[in-house]
């Protein structure tokens, strides 16, 4: 088993001298090489019938847990989704819009507990904050934090979030809403067809979508712009998608007439696409909105029929982007507020236990299972009369790495140099020498140009990093954006067909000892498709 581990002694630091003492405690965090797993497996328990599951974790010990989802609506892999989303690395608006939102809408599909209920508050409050660094001077959010130009959807996406948010009870800065609000209305007030900025083969579907998510949160937030609604409306070929969008502002300005009838005869599928960035869209996405339009115009025989596929879909091992992700559990939440089900009864055994009962008319009923009951034995009955849905979720970080060099439609290639610029191994390297890490990413040309790209590099724990802001020296390439941290380097940036960009980032061989170099991963953040991997290896720092 391969793990790094920083040793921090029982007792805190002293010092003494003749007649003053201090004392210092620091608490490190102990950083696993690999990243948390979760695998899921999903039964139907039928009535009388039993579910029995030995617990088998295998991952570094403190990194295991599982969790047992029934439910009465289909599986939908709730932890597993809600995990990802959380856990997720980068945090451009969208995403940090994504990790927070369904957790607004926990308590409508799953009882919480007093922790979980504490934990999701903390979660939505910071990302309510953070969100002030996104704001723009007119009002609207920029992709990444202190960008100078609002971004069309996540300036809708974020709006969204907080209207959603201060309906439940959070606290909402009144100038951020206010502002936000009045650059909503601008831009629906002067959009039109010809005012395009996207260029791609999906430019009409894109640009209405934009449109018709815009007016859909203003009429949220209460400030519908009926005009700009109704030019939408009568707009040639408008596509499927954004209708059914358009009809939810409709009905939620209270037009529920016009909202019925953009929609009595429109398809609720749509035809497959995937974008990798401007509405960060896809079919499920789109198929996730309509779900959520069927269930506020309480149109439950057409909304069962998409709610099996998403459900489907959220709880299978398909990767699904953050947006994805988040608006399948969002349109999830929006029909179990809508939809009637039978109580949920049931009983389970952990170990050797006293049984417990289930009687709950909650959509979903959350088991947890710890690390001190792996190899025992779990057994649910149901005791009920009606079917129910269950998951098994299993997280731990694998105790033996299995990356492997990957180049799906990109490409990495790595380099050391010493400060003279001659290339060098760093398999062993001497305290305190300085050198460059040079990752050049490569686009094959394979699928045009790539948008919103993301460049992952963590560090060992025995090197530190120059933070290049602070020494006024940065590298050629173009980015849009980078995150230095200590520990790590994470940088965004698009890339045309046959293009490649190099960035550098300046290190030390700071502390002595054997530590563990994390791969480099490139990916496309909307298409899982599109990634790049070289495997890390051990280091060496010697005095």
């Amino acid at each position: 088993a391969e793990i790094e581990i920083d040793v921090r002694a029982p007792n805190p630091l002293v010092t003494t001298t003749d007649s003053i003492s201090s004392t210092a405690e620091i608490e490190i965090d102990v950083r696993a090489p690999n990243p948390l797993v979760t695998t899921t497996e999903k039964v139907i328990v039928k009535p009388a019938e039993s579910w029995t599951k030995t617990v088998q974790f295998d991952g570094y010990l403190g990194s295991n847990r599982g969790t047992i989802e029934i439910s009465t609506i289909p599986a939908i892999a709730l932890t597993k989704r809600m995990d990802y989303l959380i856990q997720y690395p980068h945090g451009c608006v969208e995403q940090t819009t994504s990790a927070a939102f369904p957790q607004v809408y926990l308590a409508k599909l799953t009882k919480l507990t007093k922790e979980q209920e504490l934990k999701t508050t903390k979660n939505v409050e910071r990302a309510i904050q953070r969100l002030t660094q996104f704001q723009t001077y007119d009002g609207g959010f920029a992709y990444w934090p202190g960008g100078p130009e609002s971004d069309n959807w996540g300036s809708s996406y974020a709006g969204h979030f907080l209207v959603e948010a201060e309906a439940v009870g959070y606290q909402i800065p009144s100038a951020m809403k206010s502002k936000w609000i009045n650059y909503q209305k601008k831009q629906a007030q002067k959009w039109s067809m010809s005012n395009s900025s996207y260029f791609h083969n999906r430019h009409k579907e894109t640009h209405q979508i934009t449109q018709a998510y815009r007016l859909y949160v203003l009429a949220l937030a209460k400030s519908p712009e009926l005009a700009a609604m109704n030019r939408l409306k009568e707009e040639p070929n408008l596509s499927n998608e954004s209708a059914w969008r358009l009809a939810a502002a409709y009905w939620l300005a209270g037009q529920k007439e016009i909202a019925k009838n953009m929609v009595k005869n429109r398809s609720i599928d749509v035809k497959a696409y995937s974008e990798l960035s401007y509405s960060y869209g896809s079919n499920f996405r789109d198929e996730a909105m309509i779900l959520e339009t069927l269930s506020l115009l309480k149109d439950d025989k057409r909304a069962m029929k998409l709610v099996d596929k998403i459900a489907s879909k959220l709880s299978s091992k398909e990767w699904l982007s953050t947006q994805e992700s988040a608006y399948g559990l969002l349109a999830i939440a929006s029909y179990a507020g809508l939809k009637q089900t039978n109580k949920m009864k049931a009983n389970y055994l952990v170990k050797n236990q006293v049984k417990r009962t289930i009687a709950s008319s909650q959509k979903i009923e959350l088991i947890e299972i710890s690390e001190n009951e792996n190899g025992s034995t779990v057994k649910l009955v149901n005791t009920g009369d009606k079917s129910i849905y269950l998951t098994w979720n299993k997280m731990e970080i694998p105790k033996i790495s299995k990356v492997q060099k990957v180049a799906q439609d990109l490409e990495i290639s790595t380099v050391f140099k010493s400060k003279t610029g001659e290339k060098i191994t760093i398999d062993k390297l001497k305290q305190g020498t300085d050198f460059t890490f040079e990752i050049t990413v490569k686009n094959p040309g394979n699928k045009g140009i790539y948008k919103e790209l993301a460049l992952s590099q963590l560090v060992p724990s025995g090197w530190e990093i120059h933070n290049d802001r602070m020494d006024s020296w940065s590298s050629s390439a173009e980015i849009d954006y980078q995150d230095v941290r200590d520990d790590r380097v994470l940088t965004y940036f698009d890339l045309a067909p046959n293009a490649s960009k190099t960035i550098i980032i300046r290190l030390n061989a700071t502390y002595v000892g054997k530590f563990y170099l994390p791969s480099t991963h490139a990916e496309a953040m909307y298409d899982h498709q599109i990634q790049a991997i070289v495997p890390g290896k051990w280091i060496e720092v010697y005095p």
